[in-house]
Formats: structure tokens, sequence, C-alpha cells
């Protein structure tokens, strides 16, 4: 279960492909300078991030990853991923990524409702997605 108590250090962007993880690492890191912001590409990093009451994961809908990687999920479906952590009771603040209502839907049956990338550059709607995750 997630521990909302304690204060955010680290968002974690997982499955995010080699051009929208830079980007939203740049955009997350200059909102949020004093979190660390990383991109995370393997089942083993996301199960550790997980665990971690103070961070956050949003988790692409399609574990994308970098381009030139091979990714090491146990499926290329967010969901997948996210339903894994749940079930080794991750503690970090989980968010699923997709501008897919369906999506979005699914992912609040687990606590996981996020936000769509369409919002990145949209700087007070990204703050606005962000505020539930990081309070």
């Amino acid at each position: 279960m997630t521990n909302k108590n304690a204060k955010v250090s680290l968002i974690a962007l997982v499955g995010h492909c080699g051009f929208d993880g830079p980007h939203m690492q740049s955009v997350l890191s200059r909102m949020f300078p004093t979190l660390k912001v990383e991109r995370v590409n393997d089942e083993p990093t996301a199960e550790r991030i997980a665990a971690d009451p103070s961070a956050v994961m949003l988790v692409n809908r399609g574990l994308i990853g970098e381009i030139g990687y091979q990714n090491d999920f146990g499926s290329d479906e967010g969901m997948a991923l996210i339903r894994h952590l749940r079930d080794k009771d991750a503690k970090a603040r989980i968010a699923l990524i997709s501008d897919y209502a369906d999506a979005q839907s699914e992912a609040a049956i687990v606590g996981a409702k996020g936000f769509g990338k369409s919002i990145v550059d949209d700087r007070e709607a990204l703050a606005h997605a962000m505020q539930p995750l990081l309070a």
C-alpha cells in the first residue's frame, strides 16, 4: 500500500521511448528541481523503485523504452507492470501515462490513474496532474 506520508524524492519515468523519456525528464526536472528524475527501462529497477515510499512512478501505457535498448519487462503493457508491482505490495505512488480514456479508466481501478503525454508541455496542466502524486 502506498505511504502518502513519505516525502517524495524521486520521479521515475518507466518505459518511455528515447524521445519522450528525455523530454519528460527535462520538463519535470525543471518543474521540480529538488527531486531526482530518472528513466527506468527494466523490471528489476522498477521493482526496486516500487518498494520506495518516496518515489513516484510514471508508467508508460506501452513499455517502449530507449531506442536501441532491449526492454527488460515481463510485458510490453504498462498496466501489466502496474498490476505486477501492486501484487508485490508497491509502496511508491504509481500513475499510468496515457492519453487514452479507456486506459485511464483501467488504471483508476487499481489506483494508478495518471495523465496523458499531451499535457507535458502545458506547465499548469502538468503541475495540476502531478499535485496529487506529490502530496
